[in-house]
């Protein structure tokens, strides 16, 4: 995280652009603190920086020593945080407290184990869900959350979809009054042809 090189995000030397807002910034602020009065210790990053000093700009996160029961693990953040839990007992324990969220945005997991692989990403409930190779996207396929991160999807058909609108067309080739229409006839109707 102390690698990230920060500045404009047109830049193609730069890694990490500024945060929206001033107010966005000061929220996220503090989220970090809180997580360290329940007991998280900052390890990188948690300050503003010097440099660059125009834009609304925090410098890389990490912090250690959380738990599952702090705010930061509930909540969106939406800034440069990465908060480590340790400790979780195995495989169940680790989707169990993946899925304790109402978010559901994405979810990634590292491991050699097929089995393990398989099984998170049919238990987590993750719109985009990354196997030892986190953040990368493809256009074909879609991007989007589940439960409340996000609606609809991009990228891929399913986002593709999502800028058309369907249309139903009915016609029949004959131009004639039907039976079936108003008023009924009944009697046409139920005449075991039109059943």
């Amino acid at each position: 995280m102390k690698t990230l090189r920060l500045g404009d995000p047109m830049g193609l030397d730069v890694d990490l652009g500024p945060m929206i807002s001033a107010t966005q910034r000061t929220m996220v602020l503090e989220k970090i603190q809180k997580a360290v009065l329940a007991g998280a210790r900052i390890v990188a990053g948690g300050n503003i920086p010097a440099q660059p000093s125009r834009g609304f700009y925090l410098e890389p996160t990490v912090l250690v020593d959380v738990h599952h029961r702090m705010d930061l693990m509930h909540q969106e953040v939406f800034g440069p945080v990465m908060p480590i839990m340790r400790g979780v007992s195995g495989l169940e324990e680790a989707i169990r407290l993946s899925n304790d969220s109402v978010y559901g945005l994405g979810a990634n997991i590292y491991t050699r184990s097929l089995e393990y692989a398989m099984t998170a990403m049919e238990n987590i409930k993750a719109g985009t869900f990354w196997i030892n190779d986190p953040l990368t996207d493809n256009e074909a396929g879609p991007f989007g959350g589940m439960r409340q991160s996000g609606g609809g999807r991009e990228l891929g058909w399913e986002g593709l979809e999502a800028f058309c609108d369907t249309k139903h067309v009915h016609m029949d080739y004959k131009v004639e009054a039907k039976s079936y229409w108003f008023p009924y006839d009944w009697s046409a109707i139920l005449k075991p042809q039109h059943l």
